[in-house]
């Protein structure tokens, strides 16, 4: 991110870290615990669940997004720490696996199950 921290999807424990510059120190962004699932919206992100992320990236905003793999959907969190589903579902997205976001903040998901790349514009814009 912009502070020099790395964000890590760590995806056997169903969790978004944080490796904080300096310190070193690993905090949790997303994902309450180790078992998958789904819920959560509009709380904080720590407590959330998720299933199996994959990816994730940092929009211009300034929010972190993730593909929740099992879920089929895509979660932003914010900077105050509030996650919500912003894209995606069954149907709409199958194994979203990869994201990327230009700096205008067009999100681009690489849907895996349906072999395909989606592109949400503005999503991410600020």
């Amino acid at each position: 991110d912009k502070s020099g921290n790395v964000l890590i999807a760590d995806t056997g424990s169903n969790r978004i870290r944080r490796v904080e510059a300096g310190s070193n120190r690993i905090t949790t962004v997303a994902g309450g615990n180790d078992v998958y699932g789904y819920g959560g919206d509009g709380g904080p992100a720590d407590h959330a669940r998720l299933s199996l992320p994959w990816g994730l990236a940092v929009g211009p905003d300034g929010n972190v997004y993730i593909a929740d793999t099992g879920n089929d959907v895509i979660r932003r969190v914010t900077r105050a720490g509030i996650i919500t589903t912003v894209a995606g579902g069954k149907g709409v997205l199958y194994g979203p696996a990869g994201l990327a976001i230009s700096p205008a903040g067009d999100v681009y998901v690489a849907d895996m199950g349906h072999s395909r790349l989606v592109v949400i514009h503005g999503l991410a814009a600020k």
